[in-house]
């Protein structure tokens, strides 16, 4: 069992990934159905997670926020 926030690590190593949304279980399945789920094959896993947990993450702010600052930091080092 793993357990991240990246979901790019998710996708790459795991075969069945759960979205958690307030504690309880948003959705489950492998990275693939669950792309295949929202947007078919053009869909990543950060969409899944926006798709299934909403747009917010309550604490930190928007999901596209914490995305972009993950991002720069994992770019910056």
């Amino acid at each position: 069992m793993l357990t991240t926030h990246y979901m790019e690590e998710a996708d790459e190593i795991c075969e069945r990934v759960a979205i958690m949304h307030h504690g309880n279980i948003a959705a489950i399945g492998s990275p693939a159905h669950l792309k295949a789920s929202v947007n078919g094959v053009s869909a990543n896993l950060d969409e899944v997670f926006t798709h299934y947990a909403g747009g917010e993450i309550e604490a930190t702010g928007s999901y596209i926020e914490v995305s972009r600052t993950r991002h720069d930091a994992r770019r910056v080092g």
